[in-house]
């Protein structure tokens, strides 16, 4: 029995390649899709799910960053990086440079959850 690739990426129909990479020296991860046809636009969010037919996971979520159209193929590269380019593309600080922001006895994902809310 030969199981079915299943691959989908948000507002993209029919991808033709897919590449997810994240490096422990890069603050983001980054997704490129290549393909036939420009659906989407830079700043919107997108999700990107990969697997079998029936057994995926969501392998990326974040925001499309830039898009590049490669002539003469005619196709669409489209870049993304993952949401914690947001905290990266809106500077952080506090209105009151007297009050900087604190925060004690946090778990990470909280502390980044709050971080980004604030972007």
């Amino acid at each position: 029995m030969s199981k079915t690739l299943y691959s989908s990426v948000t507002n993209v129909p029919n991808p033709l390649s897919i590449t997810v990479s994240s490096s422990h020296n890069s603050s983001t991860a980054t997704a490129q899709v290549v393909a036939p046809s420009k659906t989407v636009n830079i700043g919107d969010n997108i999700t990107i799910d990969l697997g079998y037919v029936g057994d995926y996971n969501r392998v990326f979520k974040g925001y499309v960053k830039n898009i590049v159209r490669q002539v003469p193929d005619d196709l669409y590269t489209i870049i993304a990086k993952d949401d914690l380019v947001r905290a990266i593309d809106f500077f952080i600080v506090p209105t009151n440079p007297d009050s900087s922001y604190k925060w004690h006895n946090i778990k990470a994902e909280d502390l980044i959850h709050n971080i980004l809310s604030l972007a």
